[in-house]
């Protein structure tokens, strides 16, 4: 496969001068393996002709080499086109070859004289005005008294027009499978300059003046020009058809629709009643055209098309309009993919809104439930505690039955208070109404208490430019991470970074911990990584993980200073 893949991109290169410059996906992929099948098939006609292409007569000629003369076989000089009659010179025969090979074939000779060199060389020459490609090669040498020189030459123009048009089509086939690879990519943007690109490979190839894509405005059954390659200057300004619709064109679509492809040879000779096409076409200086429909579900979605501003340009084959319907057929799956993909990341985003406003709305719930838990419940502890002093006051040297059970009541109520702290404390801690940077300060604290680990943090003194909604999702990654690292890290010591610039707040949490594989596929869907993605997208920021088995592991959490539309990143170091 290497050595298949460099002799296409030398015939790109070298041959056509087009630079195959497009990244290659993996030649494992499925579909881009389906479309190498099928483009195989391109060139096996053009071989089997150039199998049974028979070889035109071979002439043998005599030159001597004191005056020049030539004499030769009848087949040569019928493959020279000169009478029996006439004396043919090798001055004559120089004089056939064009000014551009004859340098070549002067110095082949002198090498073949004075060096002794092998002389077997391929050039063009001059035939009933038709230049023909020829192949002049010595086989013998006499010395003696007239020294001559004997050789013979053979007709190779069909066999070299065949091997042409054979490197033309792998050439076709190459810049094909570059564009199958690269369409399965999923950038929307990769897609369209992989298609600008095929379009002008395509072009070049194909002899056209001009290519575009056309699809359907997705309000209207308009079809409006996406891509546009063009050789020609000054024609419509690159635009081909203007509001092309069934009223405008019904006859070309329809017959689109109908059809694999459509191919126009000559504009000027359609019929009479396509009198208004033709005028349409010939305005927009297409004189002949070569379209492919693309579809999306049986429903025509746009097509492709090639055109000349000559009608004797176009000559097009059966594998050039194999090629184009090949290209629709793979651009038309690309576009499918990336309209369903559109799709997708459109349902995405509003199941991340939804997911967001779900958030909010169970924030508000606890700080309501924490207010309510602190305010209402603890003031009623508190009161029955005072209630039960009062009564340990009044009666403790009277009853002291009494007292001992005011005590006790004393007690209960202010276990009481702490589970209710406690909760209220959980549920929404109200250090964050002072800042982020004091209840990350609290929640290492009471972190390093009940797990005994280390805890270094470094802050500002102050984080400005961050919403309700940010503190509150940077609170809980810090929450989530912690928890973590208790659970699962065996770390003795970690370190917590908050960065505040203009354009937004950077939370790092490092521990020395036993680490892990991040690619894992267990670790990756792990609840508590998700929550923390989530909690970082839904705030239109960035979430980082970094983490290698026995060197420990680092959260990295970028939230931008204002709010954006935009989605964040998600990947994994």
């Amino acid at each position: 496969m290497k050595v298949g893949r460099l002799r296409q991109s030398w015939l790109l290169k070298k041959r056509f001068g087009i630079q195959a410059d497009l990244p290659c996906l993996d030649e494992s992929a499925s579909f881009g393996s389906r479309t190498a099948i099928g483009l195989a098939r391109f060139p096996r006609a053009l071989t089997a002709a150039l199998s049974r292409q028979g070889m035109r007569r071979i002439g043998e000629w005599r030159l001597e080499l004191d005056n020049g003369c030539v004499r030769g076989s009848r087949e040569l000089r019928s493959l020279l086109g000169v009478p029996s009659h006439r004396a043919l010179r090798y001055s004559d025969y120089l004089a056939r070859v064009p000014k551009a090979d004859r340098s070549r074939v002067k110095r082949a000779w002198e090498a073949y004289l004075h060096e002794g060199l092998p002389y077997c060389i391929e050039h063009r020459l001059m035939i009933d005005n038709e230049p023909r490609w020829v192949r002049v090669c010595v086989h013998a040498r006499e010395q003696g008294r007239r020294s001559s020189v004997m050789g013979s030459l053979l007709d190779i123009t069909d066999s070299r027009r065949a091997r042409t048009e054979l490197e033309r089509q792998l050439a076709l086939q190459a810049c094909l499978l570059e564009f199958s690879r690269h369409s399965l990519k999923p950038s929307e943007a990769s897609l369209e300059a992989a298609v600008q690109w095929v379009l002008r490979c395509l072009g070049l190839l194909m002899g056209a003046d001009r290519g575009y894509v056309y699809r359907v405005h997705e309000e209207a059954s308009v079809f409006q020009q996406r891509h546009c390659w063009s050789l020609l200057e000054g024609i419509t300004d690159g635009v081909v058809f203007e509001e092309c619709t069934h009223e405008r064109m019904p006859w070309f679509l329809e017959r689109l629709a109908r059809s694999g492809s459509l191919l126009v040879p000559d504009v000027a000779k359609l019929p009479s009643n396509r009198a208004t096409e033709c005028e349409y076409l010939l305005s927009r200086g297409c004189a002949a055209l070569l379209c492919v429909p693309l579809w999306r579900q049986e429903e025509l979605t746009g097509f492709i098309g090639f055109d000349v501003a000559r009608a004797e340009q176009a000559q097009w084959t059966r594998e050039d309009r194999q090629a184009l319907e090949m290209l629709g057929h793979i651009l038309g799956l690309a576009y499918e993919r990336t309209h369903y993909e559109a799709q997708l990341m459109r349902y995405q985003r509003r199941l991340r809104a939804l997911s967001a406003h779900h958030e909010r709305l169970r924030e508000a719930e606890y700080a309501r439930i924490a207010r309510e838990v602190h305010d209402e419940l603890g003031q009623y502890l508190t009161a029955l505690r005072m209630d039960a002093a009062l009564l340990q006051f009044r009666y403790a040297h009277q009853h002291p039955d009494i007292a001992q059970g005011a005590e006790a009541m004393k007690k209960t109520a202010d276990a009481m208070l702490d589970v209710v702290r406690n909760i209220a404390t959980a549920l929404r801690p109200h250090t964050l109404n002072m800042g982020l940077v004091a209840a990350a300060e609290w929640q290492l604290s009471r972190f390093a208490e009940r797990s005994g680990i280390r805890c270094h943090f470094e802050a500002p003194e102050e984080v400005s430019g961050l919403s309700d909604e940010q503190v509150t999702a940077l609170f809980r990654i810090l929450q989530e991470a912690l928890t973590n690292i208790a659970r699962h890290a065996q770390a003795r010591e970690i370190r917590v970074w908050i960065q505040a610039s203009s354009e937004g707040t950077l939370l790092e949490v490092l521990d020395d911990g036993i680490g892990f594989d991040a690619q894992a596929r267990r670790i990756r869907n792990s609840f508590g990584l998700l929550g923390m993605r989530e909690r970082a997208s839904m705030c239109g920021g960035e979430f980082r993980l970094q983490s290698v088995p026995g060197q420990g592991t680092r959260i990295s959490v970028w939230i931008p200073a204002q709010r954006e539309e935009t989605h964040g990143k998600d990947y994994c170091c």
